[in-house]
């Protein structure tokens, strides 16, 4: 019988476990690269908002009753929570690129700012011309806003924002349409508006969203309250974005002159996900375990089971933006403000 080499063994169990360990490494940051589009920029010297809006104040109006600087809300509620902490740059890169806590969320620098180099330099001519010629560049490049928009599950290939690729999809990039057609639209030569409105932030300007969707018709027939809702978004799901937000459809039934509902219920529109443990990360979202939002274009029924018994003499719908938690449909939050609101009369 030969003898074993043990010294061979172990060299070869040497080169299989290390080459193991080498493609797990390649592995993981292979998925973190996925997982985390943008480079970040911890400890860059950033130019402040505030500090552009003395040469260019109604940029800075525009920018900060919009969306993202909305972020910086977001920013402080990720600071105490323990799964974003967990996720790092997963979650900060696209909430807070700097990381400078200006409480900003995506500023100026972002768009118009040059890696290793600041805008804030009010006397540099060349490089405010410069800054301004890169702003332009990303402001007509489809794939600008793909860095956050569009981020995928790297192991299940779920969509975790899946914005881009609705669009990619969709009616509106046939017609030549792309993200910023419709959030920071053109109001002359070389103007735009710097809002980023989403339909998420009523209280900023509620307008974006009560052009976005709409409830057509109220009826009640056959033990059921009816509701019609129509999303006139042409590019993408409504809503649209983070698994956390959802579009609540209350309704309520009134008797007259009385101010207390008889009959209420309500219907959420929302994308849910289930979640595993992964790489350290506790709450990650694996799988789509259900999506009840509205396609681009949709138009859809929303039934609501009523005993015939109960008189009605008035009828309310009301589409309103809310925050659910991550594992559930309990409602975390609302926006100050609704989209739409329809009033019937029976």
């Amino acid at each position: 019988m030969k003898k074993l080499n043990i010294k061979k063994i172990f060299i070869w169990l040497f080169l299989v476990l290390g080459g193991i360990a080498i493609l797990l490494l390649v592995g993981i940051g292979v998925v973190l690269v996925k997982m985390n589009p943008l480079g970040l920029y911890v400890n860059k010297n950033v130019c402040r908002a505030e500090t552009c809006a003395e040469c260019h104040p109604q940029h800075y109006k525009e920018w900060h009753e919009g969306q993202l600087a909305a972020f910086a809300a977001v920013r402080k509620i990720m600071e105490t929570d323990q799964a974003a902490e967990a996720a790092g740059p997963f979650c900060w890169k696209c909430h807070d690129p700097f990381k400078q806590g200006l409480d900003e969320g995506v500023t100026c620098e972002f768009c118009h700012g040059k890696t290793g180099e600041t805008g804030c330099d009010q006397d540099d001519e060349s490089l405010h011309i410069e800054v301004r010629k890169m702003g332009l560049k990303r402001l007509r490049d489809e794939k600008w806003c793909h860095q956050c928009h569009s981020i995928t599950q790297p192991i299940t290939g779920v969509d975790l924002q899946g914005t881009v690729h609705e669009w990619e999809q969709s009616k509106a990039r046939k017609e030549g349409l792309m993200c910023q057609s419709c959030h920071m639209p053109l109001i002359g030569e070389g103007e735009e508006k710097h809002h980023f409105h989403g339909h998420y932030y009523p209280e900023r300007n509620p307008l974006p969203g009560r052009k976005s969707i709409s409830i057509k018709a109220i009826t009640r027939e056959n033990g059921k309250i009816n509701v019609i809702v129509k999303n006139h978004v042409t590019a993408h799901y409504f809503p649209t974005g983070a698994q956390t937000k959802a579009i609540f459809l209350q309704v309520k039934g009134f008797v007259e002159n009385n101010s207390k509902p008889v009959f209420e219920d309500k219907f959420l529109f929302l994308k849910r996900f289930k979640f595993e443990k992964f790489l350290g990360i506790q709450d990650f979202p694996y799988t789509v375990t259900k999506d009840t939002r509205m396609k681009p274009e949709e138009e859809r029924k929303i039934s609501f089971n009523i005993d015939k018994s109960i008189k009605i003499s008035k009828m309310t719908a009301t589409l309103r933006c809310g925050f659910v938690g991550d594992h559930g449909e309990k409602l975390e939050a609302w926006t100050s403000d609704y989209i739409v609101r329809k009033e019937i009369a029976f």
